[in-house]
């Protein structure tokens, strides 16, 4: 597995080309909207590993006070612009700048793939951490097994 540091060097290398071709599948799109339509009125919902903010925190600040986090500055930026109703946080997903219970949901889309296996229920703990009480938890790691490092991570030449 590429260390952490590796991941957020090539996110904020590959962030405008990534965020051109972000799209998010039928299947997830549907997942997503069943989960933000179970949400209470008036939810927080934090977005770990939002990168640009397309598709997941678009939607999800559209009915819901949404906050995005992620590891790339440059991935922010864009979600900034993307995004501008969303609060939005730098920091790794295993140790959130949040108080425990802060949040209705959680959501995290491709994300854990970027974390070392070691350091999953570290991440699954942090998620726990910042759902309030009877919080609600949405993790998709995408249609296909992978786990470790990729020389060419998604055809730009990045490690990751």
């Amino acid at each position: 597995m590429v260390e952490k540091d590796a991941v957020r060097r090539g996110y904020d290398r590959i962030a405008a080309a990534y965020a051109a071709d972000r799209v998010e599948d039928g299947t997830g799109r549907t997942v997503l909207a069943e989960f933000r339509e179970s949400l209470p009125a008036a939810a927080r919902v934090l977005d770990a590993g939002c990168g640009q903010g397309t598709p997941v925190l678009a939607d999800l600040s559209a009915s819901a006070t949404a906050v995005g986090t992620d590891i790339s500055r440059t991935q922010l930026d864009l979600a900034a612009e993307r995004v501008p109703n969303a609060a939005l946080a730098q920091g790794d997903i295993a140790a959130l700048p949040f108080r425990d219970g802060a949040f209705d949901a959680v959501t995290a889309f491709h994300s854990l793939i970027h974390v070392p296996a070691a350091e999953h229920q570290s991440v699954v703990d942090e998620f726990a951490r910042v759902l309030g009480a009877g919080g609600r938890l949405l993790c998709s790691e995408g249609p296909e097994e992978w786990t470790g490092a990729n020389p060419d991570w998604l055809d730009t030449g990045v490690e990751m």
